[in-house]
């Protein structure tokens, strides 16, 4: 744990009020940085999941997936944002523990949504990006070109023009995704081919 624990245990409410949106992501934050389960340098939590039993889904407690959406890129990239804001170390190391733990998972994502940008690839490596900048971190994007899972004549962070993710937020392929709009990645074309 290093440490991260102990530095959990002594964060406060900045303002003491806890009316403010910030008072409210820190005390999420502080629960978060509480409850992390950690292996070497990466870190997970337990929460619902939804696991097949007797030919039917069921609720259970386990570790979280990879995925922005439900998993370990989600809170990378709230953690991230909340460090950048508070300026807090702690914060920032659970941020890239968890980031490093949705890269390491990527590959086990299923194939029917591995592709989507909440539950698959996409969005992982959106998170990582987005957790690279907040940490001033450039080796995330650098760790998620070199993916070992990332095979075939297009890397799966690439549009269909082959523009990297990372070089270039401001292609329509990405911009237009990250923002929600039609035409992006989500819909798996890129809007400059059309």
């Amino acid at each position: 744990m290093n440490g991260v624990m102990e530095a959990a245990a002594d964060i406060r409410p900045k303002s003491g009020d806890g009316s403010s949106y910030l008072d409210a992501a820190f005390g999420i934050g502080a629960r978060l940085l509480r409850s992390a389960v950690w292996h070497g340098n990466i870190c997970n939590w337990f929460g619902p999941v939804f696991e097949e039993h007797a030919g039917s889904h069921q609720l259970a407690c386990g570790t979280l997936g990879p995925g922005l959406y439900d998993g370990t890129a989600g809170i990378a990239l709230f953690l991230g944002y909340l460090g950048r804001e508070l300026a807090d170390p702690a914060f920032k190391r659970v941020a890239h523990a968890a980031i490093g733990h949705a890269l390491a998972r990527a590959k086990d994502i299923p194939e029917g949504i591995k592709y989507g940008f909440y539950t698959g690839e996409v969005g992982i490596g959106y998170a990582a990006i987005e957790v690279g900048r907040c940490l001033e971190d450039p080796t995330l994007v650098t760790r998620l070109r070199a993916c070992p899972h990332r095979r075939g004549s297009r890397s799966r962070w690439q549009c269909r023009h082959r523009r990297d993710v990372g070089e270039c937020r401001r292609h329509p392929c990405v911009a237009s995704s990250v923002r929600g709009q039609r035409g992006g990645l989500a819909d798996g074309r890129c809007a400059q081919a059309r």
